[in-house]
């Protein structure tokens, strides 16, 4: 029997991580054709009438039956127009769409949509000058604020401001290429969050994060936290899965903090990374991903014969 190909789209840079080499294996065990397709190698082809077809070095590429992109916060727009071609050829199953990552991958874009769809956020404003600081941390509740950029990863770009000149001298600094979001620090519990990772309709794991130096508030394990496994309720998990389908995305991690008034998602990650949460938690993630991108990938199969 002939096995089923599974595409993994991803970056560059990040054709060597862990993760693909976790979904990779976990696609060999189950039988799977796993094939790694990277941006920087794919060349794209529009023409009349609606012909859309796709090049991998230069040769003509069969897509497979389904697709996991695994692009992320810093993905390039060329990367996500492929993508975007790659939905539009209709031969392919993707799992996390174009529309859904762009969106995602963006802090205040999320922000947005959330706030749109009656979900609890802190207090966010865009900021596109330094004159307009001192309005914003008005505006979310005063001093300490949250600083970050609109766009970052792996806790790169935020930082806690305690005071006015600190904020305006933080702003002119990066936000000459970037957009600046100031955010009201609500944390019940500070230097610590949590990350829930969704694949489909449920959580298949989750921990939490907690700041190992005294003073950073940032739980991010990329920035020296501490991770240990968590078991949410019922409710908790439902909000998260809620978070992720509110803009669209199928598999992520989906991060929030405790607040007087609940949890509230502060973060989505479109590549959310499985090298921690697989150790800390002991669930096969890269396991449950694989089975699901097959199971969509049967149901393409099925009404596309």
């Amino acid at each position: 029997m002939k096995k089923m190909r599974i595409g993994i789209f991803y970056s560059r840079q990040h054709s060597g991580s862990f993760s693909l080499k976790r979904l990779k294996k976990e696609a060999v065990l189950m039988g799977l054709k796993p094939e790694v397709i990277e941006g920087g190698k794919v060349n794209v082809l529009v023409a009349s009438p609606r012909r859309f077809r796709v090049y991998v070095q230069n040769e003509r590429y069969e897509l497979p039956p389904v697709i996991i992109s695994r692009l992320h916060a810093t993905s390039s727009e060329t990367n996500l127009l492929i993508q975007t071609h790659i939905q539009r050829t209709k031969s392919s199953r993707i799992i996390n769409r174009s529309s859904a990552i762009s969106m995602a991958r963006d802090k205040f874009k999320t922000m947005q949509i959330l706030a749109t769809k009656g979900f609890k956020i802190p207090k966010t404003v865009l900021v596109g000058s330094s004159k307009k600081i001192e309005w914003a941390i008005e505006a979310v509740g005063g001093l300490p604020v949250i600083l970050k950029l609109s766009r970052g990863l792996k806790g790169i770009g935020v930082v806690m401001i305690n005071s006015l000149s600190t904020a305006r001298s933080v702003h002119d600094l990066v936000a000459r290429d970037n957009m600046i979001i100031v955010q009201e620090n609500i944390a019940v519990e500070p230097g610590v969050d949590y990350r829930f990772y969704i694949v489909g309709d449920k959580v298949v794991a989750a921990m939490k994060r907690i700041s190992k130096v005294k003073g950073e508030f940032r739980a991010n394990i990329a920035r020296g936290g501490l991770g240990v496994a968590y078991k949410p309720n019922e409710k908790i998990a439902k909000l998260a899965v809620s978070v992720a389908k509110a803009v669209g995305l199928e598999v992520c991690g989906v991060d929030m903090i405790k607040t007087e008034k609940g949890f509230v998602p502060i973060e989505i990650n479109v590549n959310a990374s499985l090298k921690r949460i697989e150790k800390v938690t002991k669930i096969n993630i890269a396991k449950q991903i694989i089975k699901y991108a097959k199971k969509q990938g049967e149901v393409y199969l099925a009404h596309h014969k």
